[in-house]
């Protein structure tokens, strides 16, 4: 009898995955032909941009950087207006977008997350510590150690300068507020509390709010109250009028300033792993290997097939979608 209940339960698995289900299409498909190829392959990327095997970066509004970070461990991990960050376990690098100038800060533990405004340098490092250095002397202006943090997702926000505060993204769910005069921690906010991918994926401006995003949970801050939508997610993005969400169940919902939801569209069995915003519309990378673009509303829909799966080594910018060594312009 316990050899047979053994029969039946791999039986039962393997018919499991015979019968898995993928994203098709609910309209008719265009297959998009790569408009060119990358100097190198795509080695990594962050939210802000992606570093090629050759040490160049792409940033979002497609302007590569050529050959601007240097040596096999050190890693591009975001941007600012007039800045690249980039960081090795030891160095923090500052690039001059301009004249590609240097400026180096010394570090002792590996940065995940930075920003920086002037002269200050704002950052989180891998063992959940927030840190502000005085870029033009190197000092450390202050540091204070978080929870240490089980597992982290790929994607990790950076820190936001908001007027006089600093807005530092955590690895354990957190956003933690620091007077940038006073050097002092004022206040936090608890975005989810899940033990397990619970960093800050998406940190931002919005107006005069604060939009902040763990993979369980969404959260706007503004000056009276804080509004709270609680999903799986895999990306979001905001603009002045809108919310997007992409969830790991298929859907993209727009929500409002106080995320209550005003539009949703369902993709069976679709893995939404990505999706950038224009002035019109909204391209979506589904991993199998299409690109969905649809209107602000989500009411019109086109499909696009990539050819190939494409959830590694993949970058989408302001025009274009990058991937491994080629790049579409996007339709």
């Amino acid at each position: 009898m316990k050899y047979l209940f053994l029969i039946l339960s791999a039986a039962a698995i393997f018919s499991g995955c015979g019968t898995k289900k993928y994203f098709q299409p609910e309209g008719e498909t265009d297959r998009l032909k790569y408009s060119g190829y990358t100097q190198a392959y795509l080695k990594d990327s962050k939210i802000d941009g992606a570093t090629l095997e050759d040490g160049s970066v792409l940033t979002s509004d497609d302007t590569l950087y050529d050959k601007i970070v240097q040596g096999e461990n050190t890693h591009f991990i975001s941007e600012t207006e007039d800045k690249l960050i980039a960081s090795d376990k030891n160095t923090l690098y500052l690039f001059n977008k301009a004249d590609r100038t240097q400026t180096t800060i010394t570090i002792s533990q590996r940065i995940v997350s930075a920003s920086n405004r002037g002269n200050l340098v704002a950052a989180v490092t891998a063992d959940n510590s927030i840190m502000m250095y005085d870029a033009d002397t190197g000092s450390l202006l202050f540091k204070s150690k978080q929870k240490l943090s089980n597992t982290v997702a790929s994607d990790f926000a950076k820190p936001l300068f908001f007027d006089d505060i600093l807005v530092y993204p955590t690895l354990d769910g957190k956003i933690m507020i620091v007077d940038i005069e006073k050097k002092k921690e004022i206040r936090e906010f608890i975005v989810s509390s899940e033990k397990y991918f619970n960093n800050i994926i998406y940190l931002e401006r919005v107006g005069d709010r604060i939009v902040a995003a763990t993979k369980h949970n969404l959260l706007t801050i503004t000056p009276r109250n804080t509004f709270e939508y609680k999903n799986d997610i895999n990306a979001v993005k905001a603009d002045g009028e809108s919310i997007y969400v992409a969830t790991v169940d298929g859907r993209l919902i727009e929500l409002d300033e106080m995320l209550a939801v005003k539009n949703e569209r369902k993709f069976p069995f679709a893995g939404l792993i990505s999706f950038n915003l224009t002035d019109e519309a909204i391209y979506i990378v589904e991993r199998s290997g299409y690109l969905i673009k649809t209107d602000r509303h989500l009411s019109v829909f086109q499909y696009y097939e990539l050819g190939d799966n494409v959830e590694n080594f993949l970058f989408i910018g302001k025009n274009r979608l990058y991937y491994k060594t080629r790049f579409v312009t996007l339709p």
